[in-house]
């Protein structure tokens, strides 16, 4: 006898993005932020529509600076740095009080690191 699986959408696993996706996805996006967001296309993303004070420093990412051999791959990894999260489960069940994604600093900290690392 078989049975048949209900399969749930996982709402942790991203969508592969698509050339004109948006390199923010709305649901990080806060109601009122008015930095414009590019595509993950672009060679230079903007981590504007991350920032929730208008006085922050606007921080880009250069995707130039990553040799070309690297560079698809390399802008994958950060868009899902950039949009993805940890599942709360993986939060609570190692004991850490953190949130379950970085803010734009760290997020930026992380990919200077990797960008660095890339070249």
């Amino acid at each position: 006898m078989t049975t048949a699986l209900s399969i749930e959408a996982d709402p942790y696993i991203l969508p592969l993005p698509e050339p004109d996706s948006p390199v923010v996805m709305d649901r990080w996006i806060s109601a009122g932020n008015t930095y414009s967001n590019s595509s993950y296309s672009d060679d230079i993303w903007s981590l504007g529509p991350l920032t929730d004070n208008p006085g922050d420093s606007l921080h880009k990412i250069n995707l130039r600076k990553c040799p070309a051999a690297l560079r698809s791959e390399v802008r994958r990894v950060l868009w899902v740095l950039i949009n993805g999260e940890l599942r709360p489960t993986y939060i609570r069940e190692r004991g850490f009080q953190n949130r379950t994604r970085d803010g734009v600093i760290s997020m930026r900290d992380c990919i200077i690191q990797w960008m660095k690392f890339a070249r």
